[in-house]
């Protein structure tokens, strides 16, 4: 088991909307730490998900030392990597925050997971992509 994760899944961690959801996020998790699957996320991800927390409010700062310490592994795109990712983006029509989660699991041969319902919708056919709720940990 190869993924890239969204920053919607690591916030399931620890911001729960759906139970089943966060059941799905954190198996993931525990299979990354018995080394049963690999994870790999863009380097900017600590911002998108210390953003998120900092503007919920609550206990931000147990929160946020809890999913940094998983220590997930990251890439640093290159030059020629982001422009790709723009044109994905500009292609699909979707964020370039997106992209580059999207982008960076077909690179490196990973499947991307979000909770995103909406992003989903536009880029299925592209592959490498599942919806949280629709994975199964074996």
């Amino acid at each position: 088991m190869t993924f890239v994760l969204d920053a919607s899944v690591i916030l399931k961690l620890i911001i729960v909307e759906r139970e089943e959801d966060q059941q799905i996020a954190l198996g993931v998790i525990k299979n990354f730490q018995e080394g049963k699957a690999e994870i790999l996320l863009p380097s900017f991800w600590v911002f998108e998900v210390g953003n998120t927390l900092m503007k919920k409010g609550g206990d931000y700062e147990s929160l946020y030392v809890f999913v940094l310490d998983i220590g997930f592994p990251t890439h640093e795109f290159d030059s020629s990597e982001l422009i790709e990712i723009g044109k994905f983006g500009k292609k699909h029509n979707v964020t370039f925050y997106d992209a580059s989660y999207h982008y960076l699991a077909k690179l490196a041969g990973f499947t991307f997971v979000t909770a995103d319902e909406k992003y989903f919708e536009k880029v299925k056919k592209v592959g490498n992509i599942i919806l949280l709720k629709n994975l199964k940990l074996h």
